[in-house]
């Protein structure tokens, strides 16, 4: 299964540009995407759009952490990029989420364009374990964190070209509907 996973890695990040015409010596190059954009969304199993202040969920996950899963459209890219997100509380300055290790694997995007040099990633798992609490009190931080603004900012980088651009999105922190019991019984 391993040397699979592997041979797919080495597959998805090879052939990302587009071909054109080389005036000068008759032949095609690759050329390469440039000007990326991304625009900061939702999702799980696609992208979702989210508006400044609307909600993100911090997902209570099945190993008993809490994760948000940050997903985005890519403009201008060469298909294989590297994502980096993180979540800070606006009312503190405090990083929750995203110090940067979970995300930080190539990722090819999905519905890639090379034509327009366009596509998305979603399932951009960011762990909100950055607070040093003891494991007993961690329920009661989520639920305390309901509600609470927040920004999201996401670090992409081209791998082709090393590109990298920064967007940020302020959201509102929303409890999984799975924990509002939990909460409610604080």
């Amino acid at each position: 299964m391993r040397l699979v996973a592997s041979w797919m890695c080495a597959v998805l990040m090879t052939g990302c540009g587009s071909e054109v015409d080389d005036t000068s010596g008759g032949g095609s190059t690759t050329a390469a995407c440039t000007g990326m954009t991304v625009e900061i969304g939702e999702g799980e199993f696609g992208y979702e759009v989210r508006n400044p202040g609307d909600g993100f969920t911090m997902i209570h996950g099945p190993q008993g952490g809490w994760h948000m899963d940050i997903a985005g459209i890519v403009n201008g890219s060469n298909g294989v990029v590297r994502v980096q997100s993180f979540v800070t509380v606006v009312s503190t300055g405090t990083l929750i989420a995203g110090n940067g290790q979970e995300n930080d694997t190539p990722l090819q995007l999905a519905g890639y364009d090379e034509a327009t040099c366009d596509g998305n990633f979603f399932k951009g798992r960011t762990f909100i374990d950055d607070v040093d609490i003891p494991s007993s009190e961690y329920q009661g931080f989520i639920c305390g964190l309901h509600e609470e603004a927040l920004t999201i900012e996401v670090h992409l980088t081209d791998l082709k070209t090393e590109e990298t651009v920064v967007q940020s999105l302020s959201a509102t922190a929303e409890i999984d509907p799975t924990d509002i019991p939990n909460c409610q019984a604080l």
